[in-house]
């Protein structure tokens, strides 16, 4: 991988692609039919390697010709929960404001809310990823009767969240898997 080790005859640049390309897929040589075998050549060497490689840095990890778990471990550092653990951040959390996955995976959020009111009233809120609203809650509460919603929803890397109050409740938890 790095620093793109080869066993001889390496170029310093990387190979152009080919002038005009042979498309479709790969296929065995059959001399009677006079067909030869498909030739990958340098350049599809080159998208093969340069890509794995980017996957590799993408995830955290430095190239390493004597880990052959590099590619594994890339892969799973992007999907969601592995290497994430559930934090309770309800004591920085509000209602109305902005808030932004910083990390470079999904992230999952949970909110429990806690409504309550006066006879016949009714509880919202919404929740939004990059000014979305990608879902809603609502609880009517009939007397001094209490409600809890919950809402879980995935936050992409770089985007932002918020959870907007229509009416108010109370935040009971408000968990993140980051």
């Amino acid at each position: 991988m790095e620093p793109r080790n080869y066993a001889a005859n390496a170029n310093a640049a990387p190979p152009a692609a080919p002038a005009v390309p042979s498309t479709g897929y790969p296929r065995t040589a059959d001399p009677g039919a006079g067909l030869e075998a498909t030739i990958p050549g340098p350049h599809w060497f080159y998208k093969i390697g340069e890509s794995l490689r980017r996957l590799i840095v993408a995830a955290g990890f430095a190239p390493d010709d004597a880990d052959l778990n590099l590619l594994l471990n890339a892969v799973q550092e992007f999907d969601i929960g592995v290497n994430q653990t559930w934090q309770d951040v309800l004591a920085s959390r509000a209602a109305a404001i902005t808030y932004y996955n910083t990390t470079n995976k999904p992230i999952v959020v949970g909110i429990v809310i806690e409504a309550a009111g006066t006879d016949n009233s009714t509880v919202r809120g919404s929740f939004q990823v990059n000014g979305l609203v990608i879902g809603q809650m609502s609880h009517n509460v009939a007397g001094t009767n209490r409600g809890y919603n919950y809402a879980s929803f995935i936050v992409p890397p770089g985007s932002s969240y918020d959870f907007a109050w229509i009416t108010t409740g109370t935040f009971m938890s408000w968990v993140e898997l980051r």
